[in-house]
């Protein structure tokens, strides 16, 4: 979060996030959120933090700067959401929905539905590639499923490493990392 220099950490255990300081790791709030809080990204469209609540179908919006909850969130997604993802080029929010074996995108200022992707298999993890405008989803088994940010066309899939647990966008080597819970001999 660079509007107040802080981390996020969603607790879903406790169905709350907590935000610290970058500079030091003192608790700055704690915020509730829905059930079972999992993933979380920022928006920088509207400085906001957005969390995948995978207990109860939706995904919460919260202010960066003081933790409070936007007008009409949460919002609704499909089955047990597991992580967000911002996209910049098209000022929205993308969701995994481990559930239903599929993706949302809604609109990062009011919330509202864009559309729902299919993917591959399970997604478990989200990232938007800001150089391709493409979106990859790691899915549980070993592929990840690539949309167009644009309009959520199919662009193409990746084998990958069974059971993923994280993935993130490297914009010094212009390159998607996913990390597998799964250890091979």
């Amino acid at each position: 979060d660079t509007s107040t220099i802080s981390i996020w950490i969603a607790n879903s255990s406790e169905n709350n996030v907590k935000k610290v300081s970058a500079a030091d790791g003192s608790l700055i709030g704690t915020y509730t959120t829905g059930s079972n809080a999992y993933g979380l990204t920022y928006d920088s469209s509207t400085a906001s933090i957005w969390i995948a609540n995978s207990g109860e179908n939706n995904i919460t919006k919260l202010s960066a700067a003081d933790g409070s909850e936007a007008a009409g969130s949460p919002y609704n997604v499909g089955t047990n959401p597991q992580s967000a993802a911002f996209d910049s080029s098209t000022n929205s929010i993308w969701v995994a929905n481990y559930g239903s074996a599929n993706v949302s995108k809604l609109s990062a200022v009011d919330g509202s539905l864009i559309g729902t992707y299919s993917t591959v298999a399970a997604p478990r993890q989200i990232v938007f590639d800001p150089i391709t405008n493409y979106i990859w989803i790691p899915s549980l088994g070993d592929v990840a499923t690539i949309l167009s940010a644009t309009d959520g066309s199919y662009i193409g899939r990746v084998n990958h490493h069974d059971q993923p647990e994280g993935a993130v966008y490297d914009p010094v080597n212009k390159a998607v990392w996913i990390s597998s819970c799964t250890t091979y001999g």
